[in-house]
């Protein structure tokens, strides 16, 4: 297992996220939010010039990081049909020139907003065909698609999302996990959920969360929340999982949460016998 964490959780600026995740001994990163040099105002990294992409690119080598990943907001909007495919594949091509002058091998996806908030399972087939066509693309391209679970989109438990790769049915196409989101489903997210996408998870996305009354669902501190990560760690270490654990807290302060979360992410590893993280 890798450990990687999404820069913009520790700085907008991925120098000085680089430069202090060395201190906390990551090395390995998930670009989604970016500022670049010499602008005040953070960008979704899809949205970089090939000159920006460039720069951030010399600021990992500088500091010998990797950029494992990278999050541009692919298929993150509401399914109109077909008319919804091909602004999306003009933005995927674009990803993959981003992701080639950073050197990430991977590009995080979703599967399309569903069009109504009822939820019966049931996945459009013209979703099914684009991200069909998107890994076609990606493999052709020599990358690999990460599609993250959400739970506003067609892929949200693990039951649908295992049933869209199956669809689909390309190498090219894995899952970034992530259990937080189905279990706000009501999935057994670490027991059903995560059997039903285990061999396709190459990816999980590693933060905690709380229920509450008022509130609905709050992220919190790895191991301070609701999911049993205990459980889940133990099941892919069973599983010989060889993919990366992708801290994202989603929490203010972010550096602090960011260090409470990867201290307690390290700590259960050891207890579930996973070894030392590469």
């Amino acid at each position: 297992m890798r450990i990687s964490v999404v820069s913009d959780e520790i700085s907008d600026d991925l120098e000085e996220a680089v430069e202090l995740g060395q201190r906390l001994g990551v090395n390995v990163y998930e670009l989604r939010w970016v500022r670049p040099a010499g602008s005040l105002v953070r960008r979704r990294v899809g949205d970089l010039s090939d000159e920006e992409a460039l720069a951030l690119a010399g600021v990992a080598e500088r500091h010998g990081a990797a950029i494992g990943a990278i999050a541009p907001g692919l298929f993150q909007c509401p399914w109109e049909g077909a008319a919804t495919v091909e602004p999306q594949m003009s933005r995927l091509e674009r990803a993959f020139r981003i992701a080639e002058l950073l050197r990430a091998p991977s590009i995080v996806v979703h599967s399309f907003q569903q069009a109504e908030a009822r939820r019966n399972g049931i996945c459009p087939p013209g979703v099914i065909d684009a991200l069909g066509l998107a890994a076609r693309r990606a493999e052709s391209a020599g990358f690999r698609l990460l599609l993250k679970n959400s739970g506003d989109c067609y892929a949200d438990t693990g039951a649908h999302t295992a049933a869209v790769v199956h669809a689909v049915h390309s190498d090219a196409l894995s899952v970034s996990w992530d259990p937080c989101h189905a279990s706000r489903l009501g999935e057994d997210a670490v027991g059903d959920g995560y059997a039903w996408v285990a061999p396709f998870v190459r990816d999980v996305r590693v933060k905690d969360q709380v229920q509450t009354d008022s509130l609905g669902y709050e992220y919190t501190v790895l191991t301070e929340g609701a999911i049993d990560w205990p459980a889940q760690l133990r099941a892919l270490a069973g599983d010989g999982f060889r993919g990366t654990m992708t801290i994202g807290s989603q929490m203010e302060p972010r550096l602090l949460t960011t260090m409470q979360s990867l201290e307690a992410l390290r700590r259960l590893l050891r207890d579930a016998g996973a070894g030392r993280p590469d």
